[in-house]
């Protein structure tokens, strides 16, 4: 099977989806998570890491190019595959006899890796993209950088309800995402399936939830 079969198969692109997603857990979320982290140590610390990651210039860049291509990769063939899927429900031919138990994690994917991907465009103007100074950027008075970009921002209780339901949404997303990944290249047995579950919702749940203690934070401090 040549590269052009491959991409064009089912199966191909699946496997593309679960690497993509992998290499974003891996790669992008959890170094993400760990980074807004130090945002409970403080400014100083918070601003510390920020400056340097910019400090890196051109690398910074190289790296970001990368995962937005990941993103627009892992969406262009998860959009690809679920009107696949559709259309093949269509014919009578290709239903199963017996329906498919999916979880809602699995049956709703689609929805929540939508939602994630608008609120990740949001974000980014929200944060990375938005100016690091006054008056956005003071706390009684202090002007915090960064940080204060960030502690302002989530001061808002409709921006504080929207990104933990989001976090939400994606511990959930991640808890079938890790699951596929195990299934797509069938790695996946009876033998180690309820492994690979928990593994599933244990990475899930964890990074969910360390999202959204920073949410805690801000509310217990400010």
């Amino acid at each position: 099977m040549n590269i052009r079969q491959y991409l064009s198969s089912s199966l191909g692109k699946k496997q593309l989806i679960s690497l993509t997603g992998l290499g974003l857990i891996l790669g992008f979320l959890t170094p993400h998570l760990m980074g807004n982290l130090f945002l409970l140590k403080g400014p100083a610390f918070f601003n510390g890491y920020s400056d340097h990651l910019h400090s890196l210039g051109l690398i910074l860049v190289g790296i970001e190019c990368l995962f937005l291509l990941l993103f627009i990769v892992h969406i262009i063939l998860s959009i690809l595959v679920v009107i696949e899927n559709r259309i093949a429900r269509g014919k009578p031919y290709q239903r199963p006899l017996v329906a498919e138990k999916r979880s809602i994690a699995a049956r709703t994917m689609p929805y929540t890796g939508t939602l994630i991907f608008l609120f990740l465009i949001i974000h980014l103007f929200d944060f990375k993209f938005a100016k690091h100074s006054p008056p956005t950027s003071v706390i009684n008075g202090h002007d915090l950088g960064l940080y204060g970009v960030v502690i302002n921002a989530f001061n808002s209780p409709l921006r504080l309800l929207s990104y933990g339901l989001i976090m939400i949404m994606v511990g959930i997303h991640l808890s079938h995402a890790i699951q596929s990944v195990f299934q797509t290249f069938g790695l996946k047995n009876e033998r180690i399936a309820f492994w690979v579950n928990l593994l599933s919702y244990a990475v899930g749940t964890l990074l969910s939830i360390g999202f959204i203690s920073i949410l805690v934070f801000v509310c217990l401090q400010y």
